[in-house]
């Protein structure tokens, strides 16, 4: 498992390109420690190029930039999609099967699965999104499924590149987030899946975050758990001063 925790904040369908930009700065000049946390930043992909010139004037800077979806395609006749060759100069990840993605355009994990295959081609981590739906007292039946079709076909080293985020579906957005204990245990048995499916090695090296309602309350809660290797954050990504705590609270867990 990874020493530096990776914190991911998915701003989803939120900001106008001025609050996109105010909200990046203060983010950038909010004393964050990199030493201990890896930070993403998913904005809305329309302000992708203008939030990369941010930061690229900002020489101590160490924010990295990402995706909230791609196409399954790398070009073609797919209007209004996003295709990977339009943002890889950009990002640096891609958030692939979000919950939502899932519910509201009926994703498959067909389309994940070559989702995922491309970001690898162009050199962008891929997050993906598992969450079962009920509570299932850490059972990964439902989640093995959309790993396994998720992860098919990709090859020992690619498959270490992939970041995990178990995003259980009735705690996103509700306020009501699994507990750190709950959570932990679920991704212990990610982890051993993982270690079943594709050994040891790979298993260790896959970053596994947790999201569903974190805040800077819980942030730290959830970051001193066993199998938890960082966090992606919803709505408090949204407020400055509360994303800079949740990412500072690695150094409570360090």
């Amino acid at each position: 498992m990874a020493e530096k925790k990776l914190i991911v904040g998915n701003w989803k369908m939120n900001t106008d390109v001025g609050t996109a930009e105010d909200l990046i700065m203060d983010i950038s000049e909010g004393h964050i420690d990199d030493s201990l946390a890896e930070v993403v930043i998913c904005p809305p992909h329309v302000f992708l190029e203008q939030l990369h010139l941010i930061l690229a004037d900002n020489k101590d800077n160490q924010l990295k930039l990402g995706v909230q979806n791609l196409s399954w395609e790398e070009t073609g006749a797919i209007t209004g999609d996003i295709s990977v060759l339009m943002v890889k100069d950009w990002a640096q990840y891609a958030i692939i099967g979000h919950s939502e993605r899932r519910k509201y355009f009926a994703e498959t994990n067909v389309l994940i699965n070559k989702k995922i295959k491309l970001c690898l081609k162009y050199n962008l981590i891929p997050i993906l999104c598992v969450g079962e739906s009920r509570l299932l007292t850490g059972d990964v039946v439902e989640l093995g499924r959309d790993l396994n079709e998720g992860l098919v076909g990709l090859t020992q080293d690619e498959l270490k590149r992939v970041v995990v985020a178990y995003e259980p579906i009735w705690a996103i957005g509700t306020g009501n987030p699994a507990t750190p204990h709950y959570a932990n245990k679920v991704m212990g048995n990610i982890r051993n899946w993982l270690k079943d499916e594709f050994g040891f090695d790979v298993a260790e090296n896959i970053r596994i975050l947790y999201g569903g309602s974190v805040d800077d309350k819980n942030a730290g809660d959830f970051l001193h758990e066993e199998h938890i290797d960082g966090l992606l954050v919803g709505g408090a990504s949204l407020k400055a001063k509360t994303f800079v705590k949740i990412v500072n609270s690695c150094k409570i867990n360090n």
